[in-house]
């Protein structure tokens, strides 16, 4: 993988070879930084014609409301903006309140927009990259 952004918090990874976008986030992540590198990552999403993206935060015990919100109300409207809705999006997160926050905010974008995306939400990693490459490779172009 072809690392785009490598912060002490963040990482963003380009998989040239299945063609997806990774974002990893570590606990510990300040407000500017998650923002900074999930503007990166759709920068590259962007100029590399990504359609699959991999949000990678399976190791983040607790986040802000702040996030979330940044997440849910600025980021995802860009996201599908940028890259329409043609899009495979796997989400890595742990199990617990925060993250079920996020997840039912990913989910009821999902909802709203009636399914137009691919959503699959793991908690391991090797499993999304599976579901990115395998299951429905055939189905993004």
């Amino acid at each position: 993988m072809k690392i785009l952004l490598q912060e002490t918090h963040a990482q963003v990874f380009h998989d040239e070879k299945q063609h997806f976008i990774e974002i990893r986030i570590q606990e510990g992540i300040s407000k500017n930084d998650y923002q900074f590198a999930y503007e990166h990552a759709l920068v590259a999403a962007k100029t590399n014609n990504v359609k699959k993206f991999l949000i990678n935060e399976g190791v983040l015990v607790s986040s802000s409301y702040a996030l979330k919100t940044w997440f849910a109300i600025n980021f995802l409207p860009r996201f599908f903006s940028k890259l329409g809705l043609n899009v495979q999006l796997a989400v890595v997160r742990r199990k617990n309140k925060i993250t079920s926050l996020s997840s039912k905010i990913i989910d009821k974008a999902h909802n709203t927009l009636k399914a137009k995306f691919q959503l699959e939400f793991f908690e391991d990693d090797e499993k999304a990259v599976d579901w990115l490459t395998i299951v429905v490779k055939k189905e993004i172009r």
